[in-house]
């Protein structure tokens, strides 16, 4: 995967058995990075959502993917994550001082990185507040947070035509999904498809039956193919990596989503229709996929 924008991106919608594909994003700061590169990686497979939904940094990402056409998704991404990054000395391979085969030093860059943006912000992202929110007057919109944003409306207004969104028929949701709620998701799938066997069972002379007609309402033949892509820290990075900003290691990030994607497309029972009793198939990295 080359960071170098890219203009063989394919356009065209692949088709799969599937009613709906939906792409959910959650937050995590500048791991956002992930996500953009697990994109590519669908838009070059051309595999583009029906829904688009996100949470925080999920919220941008995906703002950025329904208010842009196709084919210029991923250059759009790419320009903002690309500006939101920072440019100091030691961003830079060429840093005499960076060895990339050094978890140490990378470490120390990270933690150089990340205090700096925690100290002035991220470009055209958010900057800190010349006084701390308690210094404020209550109520006031500085008196809520140590950061301003208002930079990124800017930032995000570079596409030219994010109101297209609200024209779109593709919606931007704000969500946040784990495990758990997954097999919650499971759990109440194979009750609703064992409802619609025993109410295809159910004699024809009660059918009519209000009680009968209100568990129809949940009855569902439905199938779901669920896909999981976590980004997994490297050694070097602590627990400053999601307001890291780092031109170096946004790039880390984006190639980690890239591959991950990449490597999950790799089987195909990830894009066919689960035949398991719940009607629910999950498929989750053991390993990260980086090439």
């Amino acid at each position: 995967m080359n960071f170098q924008p890219r203009s063989h991106l394919p356009a065209t919608q692949r088709r799969l058995p599937f009613d709906c594909i939906a792409l959910l994003l959650q937050g995590g700061g500048a791991l956002g990075a992930y996500q953009a590169g697990v994109y590519e990686a669908l838009a070059e497979a051309g595999i583009h959502p029906d829904w688009v939904a996100g949470i925080s940094i999920g919220a941008i990402n995906a703002a950025i993917i329904a208010g842009n056409p196709a084919e210029s998704r991923v250059d759009r991404l790419r320009d903002f994550w690309t500006r939101v990054t920072s440019t100091a000395p030691w961003d830079w391979a060429g840093n005499p001082f960076l060895d990339a085969r050094s978890e140490n030093a990378r470490n120390i860059l990270n933690q150089m990185s990340a205090g700096l943006a925690a100290a002035c912000g991220a470009n055209g992202f958010f900057s800190a507040r010349p006084l701390l929110p308690w210094l404020h007057a209550g109520g006031t919109t500085e008196a809520t947070s140590f950061y301003d944003t208002v930079a990124l409306k800017s930032t995000l207004e570079l596409p030219g035509n994010l109101p297209e969104v609200v024209t779109r028929q593709k919606e931007i949701q704000y969500s946040s999904r784990t495990r758990a709620s997954t097999d919650q998701f499971k759990h109440v799938q194979r009750l609703r498809r064992a409802l619609t066997t025993l109410l295809d069972r159910i004699p024809e002379e009660l059918r009519e039956h209000e009680d009968v007609k209100l568990l129809n309402t949940a009855v569902s033949p439905n199938v779901y193919n669920i896909v999981h892509l976590i980004y997994r820290a490297r050694n070097h990075e602590g627990h400053s990596k999601d307001y890291e900003f780092s031109r170096l290691s946004m790039q880390d990030h984006w190639r980690a989503g890239y591959h991950d994607a990449l490597r999950t497309l790799r089987h195909p029972e990830v894009l066919a229709r689960p035949v398991t009793p719940d009607g629910v198939f999950t498929f989750d990295l053991e390993h990260d996929g980086r090439e």
